[in-house]
């Protein structure tokens, strides 16, 4: 009749026994005569070993922790858990497919994150609770293309499947995930195509994390994501103009475009990102000249990095008014003019990268009153 067993945080060891099966095989209640639910909590121990088939016969599992273990071989007995809210299985050594969502019918929470799961997301995944809001798979080796029916779920909040090796296109059925806060494709290096236009249907985003997968396009629809605060895209492949809606990311703080194949100029809307901390546009093909308007990014601690790209013309007297900048890197662009005396009021810049670009004049004497200043590239100018 044991219903509920909770053994988290210790150093118990060896493998769960196959006579668990008898466990909670007969109804339990509370003092006040309700159905109680049953719940295994085993984790952060050192269990090790497959766990038995016998598992699966607590189909009446509504919480389920085997988290920071050593457990090995297959997730299948999970197939059965019709019942199961909150699972629990990340930081394992769990192998092999992902077992079939179809009879799934109560998750809300999914954990299988640092495993060694491989194959597909079945297409049985569109079969689980429409309420389920959280799902993570990140750090394992899962292959093929996302279900197209993913949008079935479309009370997903958090969706992270990084460091996989997922191939294929967003799904536009996932826009219908209205209520998305996290979405994590990052480091799926054969996932390629648009970000899909209809991702102005999620109005409350905080974060997307696209980096070092092949997606290409970044549409104007984005514009809508007003509360986003960290957009991670570098070492994808996204081409053409930063979009100008991007001005609408006032409550961005981490903005990262490194590596991808931007071209054309930095929108002027890049001064309404007055909340941003760091400013990675570098290693694109953008051109024309800096914005006067970069000069309102002045968060404490603001890192702005513009490097290898095709910038011109003279660094935007602005400058004087970023109070909290401490790196600014400019370096192999085609900037020209002399450097601003501005610079040296800021006492919290400790990096100025400067190299290879077009820069006239002598090298200024006010860097000596910037004691705080540990690096300054500025060779091959002129």
């Amino acid at each position: 009749q044991l219903q509920i067993f909770w053994c988290e945080y210790n150093n118990i060891v060896g493998p769960i026994p196959e006579s668990i099966g008898n466990v909670a095989s007969e109804p339990g209640y509370d003092v006040e005569g309700e159905l109680m639910d049953v719940s295994f909590n085993f984790g952060n121990n050192k269990l090790s070993g497959d766990i038995p088939s016998s598992f699966g016969r607590l189909n009446r599992m509504k919480y389920l922790k085997l988290n920071d273990n050593q457990f090995t071989g297959s997730t299948r007995f999970i197939a059965n858990f019709s019942s199961v809210e909150f699972m629990y299985l990340q930081n394992n050594q769990f192998s092999g497919p992902l077992f079939s969502f179809e009879k799934l019918y109560s998750v809300l929470f999914m954990d299988l994150s640092s495993n060694q799961l491989s194959g597909s997301v079945p297409d049985s995944f569109c079969l689980a609770h429409e309420w389920m809001f959280f799902f993570d798979a990140r750090n394992n080796q899962l292959t093929g293309a996302l279900p197209d029916c993913i949008g079935n779920i479309h009370n997903l909040v958090i969706f992270q499947v990084n460091n996989n090796k997922l191939s294929g296109i967003i799904p536009p059925s996932i826009c219908k995930a209205e209520g998305m806060l996290y979405f994590n494709l990052a480091d799926n290096t054969e996932l390629t195509g648009p970000i899909p236009d209809c991702v102005d249907q999620w109005f409350q985003i905080e974060g997307v994390f696209i980096g070092n997968t092949k997606l290409n396009y970044l549409p104007q629809s984005v514009g809508k994501w007003t509360n986003i605060k960290q957009f991670q895209a570098s070492g994808a492949q996204l081409a053409g103009q930063l979009p100008a809606t991007i001005e609408n990311w006032s409550q961005i703080e981490l903005l990262f475009l490194t590596g991808n194949r931007l071209s054309g100029s930095i929108p002027d809307g890049i001064g309404a990102l007055t909340k941003c901390q760091l400013l990675f546009l570098s290693q694109n093909q953008l051109t024309g000249n800096i914005p006067d308007t970069i000069g309102n990014l002045n968060q404490p601690g603001f890192v702005i990095q513009l490097s290898s790209n095709l910038l011109e013309g003279p660094i935007p007297s602005s400058i004087q008014y970023m109070s909290g900048i401490t790196e600014l890197d400019l370096s192999n662009n085609r900037l020209t003019g002399s450097i601003p005396e501005s610079i040296s009021n800021h006492h919290g810049l400790t990096s100025i990268l400067l190299k290879n670009n077009r820069f006239t004049g002598i090298i200024p004497t006010w860097i000596n009153k910037m004691p705080q200043l540990e690096y300054l590239g500025q060779h091959s100018t002129r």
